[in-house]
């Protein structure tokens, strides 16, 4: 029998982020080699740690992560029962099964009132204690993978709303908050990199299945014949190298949500599939006849237009109206321009806690350039130049030395639009300027000012000068 000095020097962290640790607790050598022999043969992966003596067991515990115990209720010193209460105020999720001989199976079912998974009477049998015990893995894997999901909901969600005042992602907020009341699937559309999985992740938070796990997936990250595995998990032997039965991203997101991007990517008999989860929320993990039952809300996106998928035949058509119980369009940031100065000045704050750097302001070239390029990557490039400009730095407000190439052409290019337009008077460029960039802002006078160069009292008497209180006239592109 191996020392708790030996097993210590053993590397379980890894494993305990892996294959969860089963620690089997008994004071008789043969029956401990038995239990080890017969879980040896289990087709869920775990780490076996017999122990001798309930005293080791307890320090083992006090220093490593145990998903599983498998203890003798009757042990001289310290029992089952201090096991199961020691086990459970170190990990509340590691599950604690007792092994019980005659005359005491009414203690081992007041174990249960105190918490333990299940138990088993002795003598056992071998398939009853195999089963039992992936059973009690299981459960830990997945109580383990949703609270993981939780703390990381958790830490998403703070500093992660949408940022805009724009019309259009007032829209969106409202249409979040309608969709988060009711338990529906929701189908997202937009641009890549628009905020599609921010709006999916935001619907969940503010819905009743905020305390359970967001699960989101994207659909062409991974080839098309892992996806079914992915969400549905198989069971050993189901293929070639299946060793090891592997719950699917369903069951992880069992009371939550999941997300599943570029939905279109996943193939027409997957999405097949997906057609009965909607419907009877059940599904068939791979190479199993069992279907497997789940609560799960389902909210998908694609960064494509959904009639030409299904006119393209990429998308079934049934899918699409089960899913789009409600629609959320999220708009590109060249829709929404007047949010790109809080966009930035939200980026400018979070890569500076995150970089350590004091950069309190952006230089009024290079708001006015933001404000000018057209963004094909979206939010996701908007906030990638703000992180590349952050890093390059060496000064508290970002200028236009640090700004990207392709801005700065783009705003040379703009800057001598003017050399191309006919003849005008300073009045009338003037005019131009401050009505396409009071419409650029939307009307949003201090940033106006602010892109222009001048002082706000200045702009407000050039506006009344000029008669240009209506701004939603048509301005020169």
């Amino acid at each position: 029998m191996q020392s708790v000095a030996k097993l210590l020097e053993d590397d379980i962290t890894p494993v305990a982020q892996g294959a969860p640790v089963v620690l089997i607790v008994e004071d008789d050598l043969n029956m401990r080699e038995l239990v080890v022999n017969v879980l040896q043969k289990s087709s869920v992966d775990m780490k076996l740690i017999p122990m001798d003596s309930p005293q080791h067991a307890l320090h083992f515990l006090e220093n490593h992560e145990v998903g599983v115990v498998l203890t003798d209720l009757r042990m001289p010193a310290v029992d089952g029962l201090q096991v199961l209460e020691f086990a459970k105020g170190c990990n509340e999720l590691t599950q604690v099964v007792l092994f019980t001989g005659y005359g005491t199976v009414e203690t081992a079912v007041a174990a249960l009132k105190k918490g333990a998974f299940d138990y088993i009477r002795k003598p056992f049998d071998n398939v009853e204690l195999c089963s039992t015990v992936e059973h009690a893995v299981q459960h830990y894997v997945l109580s383990r993978d949703n609270r993981s999901l939780r703390e990381q909901n958790q830490a998403l969600s703070e500093g992660m709303d949408l940022i805009g005042q724009s019309d259009s992602m007032q829209q969106v907020q409202r249409l979040i908050g309608s969709a988060a009341a009711y338990d529906c699937s929701v189908f997202i559309s937009g641009k890549s990199g628009s905020g599609k999985e921010l709006v999916a992740r935001q619907i969940h938070m503010q819905s009743k299945r905020r305390e359970g796990p967001f699960v989101a997936l994207n659909c062409a990250a991974i080839q098309e014949n892992l996806i079914e595995s992915e969400l549905f998990g198989y069971r050993k032997g189901a293929f070639t190298g299946a060793e090891k039965a592997k719950p699917g991203l369903f069951e992880v997101a069992n009371g939550g949500t999941i997300f599943l991007d570029e939905i279109n990517n996943a193939s027409l008999s997957l999405q097949a599939k997906l057609m009965r989860v909607l419907q009877d929320g059940s599904f068939y993990p791979v190479g199993d006849i069992k279907p497997c039952a789940v609560d799960v809300r389902v909210l998908a996106a694609t960064n494509r237009n959904a009639a030409e998928l299904i006119e393209n035949g990429e998308l079934r058509e049934d899918l699409y109206y089960r899913l789009t119980v409600m629609e959320i369009r999220v708009p590109s940031l060249r829709e929404r321009r007047e949010d790109i100065p809080l966009l930035t000045y939200h980026f400018l704050d979070k890569y500076s806690k995150g970089f350590g750097k004091v950069v309190k302001s952006v230089s009024t070239e290079v708001l006015s350039a933001l404000m000018q390029y057209s963004w094909p990557g979206n939010v996701r490039e908007l906030e990638n130049v703000i992180q590349r400009m952050m890093i390059l730095t060496r000064t508290e407000q970002l200028d236009i030395d640090v700004l990207p190439a392709e801005l700065v052409q783009n705003q040379q290019m703009m800057n001598r639009a003017i050399d191309y337009m006919e003849p005008q008077t300073l009045e009338e460029i003037e005019i131009y300027f401050i009505k396409k960039t009071l419409a650029d802002t939307g009307s949003d006078r201090a940033l106006c000012a602010q892109i222009l160069g001048i002082d706000k009292s200045t702009l407000w008497r050039k506006i009344k000068r000029y008669n240009l209180e209506e701004t939603d006239e048509s301005v020169p592109a």
